[in-house]
């Protein structure tokens, strides 16, 4: 279910895409584009006559229309409704809510997930080399909008503003905690995350889960690259040799400085990606302990 939500929300950034870029200015030869466009076009064109509305409206109306459908769906058949910020876990309360906080939880859901698709965009222009004319970083720069338009230099205090302002809005729903550091500890509560004691004392709270958030967009990039590259082994033993070359390319878009060199390997097994998910994996992993750490120890502010 987790994938099939993955999925739905990578259909609707196809018309959040179209609400900040213009169709004349999405007119491409790129073939990583054109497929997801001509798609969203397609929708659009048919529904635009019964809307009777601009583009970018039609765009924002179809937006809210398939995001509703897919909250109500996952409402009714979806696994019950989480929010992970790297090893703190939130959950609602009680299965049996109304159908307003339930939407409220699915659209804390959705903003996270676009958020962590920013936090990932961030990571892999932190490591891109200067060379990124590639098809794929064009695409993923495309889909980024409105977020990729940002300098670098000002892109990670954007998203440790909105990571912050994500915690708290969580936070102030009243939402149940758990966390795993270690073997045994799973499930186990973190009272110290209350809405409650000083002004200073939240705001450490707040930050520090902020920067959990952050971090975990390390964990995004795990598993998009293992997801790229298992799907990619997948698609060629299938024949699909387009769909194939897409994976690919997004794998070494992903990985950027430290993506393979086919004139260095010579064809042979490389093992950078591996060398690279493992790297990867234990500084994220570090990182979230140390944060959960400073997180359970007693602020008396």
């Amino acid at each position: 279910m987790t994938y099939l939500q993955l999925a739905a929300h990578l259909f609707l950034l196809v018309f959040w895409t179209r609400v900040w870029v213009k169709p004349a200015q999405s007119l491409t030869l790129n073939p990583f584009l054109s497929g997801p466009l001509r798609l969203g076009d397609t929708i659009a064109g048919f529904l635009r006559p019964a809307l009777g509305l601009p583009d970018r409206m039609t765009a924002l109306a179809l937006l809210l229309f398939f995001w509703a459908f897919q909250a109500m769906f996952f409402i009714r058949f979806g696994t019950a409704w989480r929010i992970s910020f790297g090893l703190i876990h939130f959950r609602p309360p009680g299965e049996d809510l109304a159908w307003g906080m339930q939407f409220a939880y699915s659209g804390l859901r959705s903003a996270h997930l676009l958020l962590q698709a920013w936090t990932l965009y961030f990571f892999t222009r932190l490591i891109a080399p200067r060379d990124r004319s590639a098809r794929a970083h064009e695409a993923f720069a495309f889909f980024m909008s409105p977020f990729s338009r940002l300098p670098l230099v000002l892109q990670p205090f954007v998203l440790l503003a909105l990571h912050a302002a994500f915690a708290f809005a969580v936070l102030s729903t009243g939402v149940l905690l758990s966390t795993g550091v270690a073997q045994g500890d799973a499930g186990r509560p973190v009272h110290a995350l209350a809405m409650d004691g000083s002004a200073l004392s939240l705001l450490l709270k707040v930050g520090l889960l902020a920067m959990m958030s952050f971090a975990s967009g390390l964990e995004t990039l795990i598993y998009a690259i293992i997801f790229f590259i298992l799907g990619g082994l997948a698609l060629t033993l299938f024949g699909a040799q387009f769909l194939s070359t897409v994976f690919r390319e997004s794998t070494d878009v992903l990985m950027g400085r430290f993506a393979r060199n086919p004139a260095v390997t010579g064809g042979g097994l490389d093992f950078t990606p591996m060398i690279f998910v493992f790297a990867v994996s234990f500084i994220s992993g570090n990182m979230q302990v140390l944060l959960m750490k400073l997180l359970r120890l007693p602020l008396h502010l």
